[in-house]
């Protein structure tokens, strides 16, 4: 999905859209991102004994 997405960039100076239209369109693929990014980082750290609840909006 993302991969054909176009950029920020290419949505402003290509397609001639409004900076706030080119990031209100753009921000589904931004969530997507920050989750995987946070996924994989939350799967990469170390176990500890302290269990902290995370609260995601």
């Amino acid at each position: 999905f993302h991969h054909q997405f176009p950029s920020i960039d290419n949505l402003v100076l290509g397609f001639h859209l409004q900076v706030d239209a080119a990031f209100q369109i753009s921000r589904p693929l931004f969530n997507l991102n920050i989750q995987a990014k946070f996924d994989e980082l939350r799967s990469a750290a170390p176990k500890t004994s302290n269990k902290t609840i995370l609260v995601i909006k």
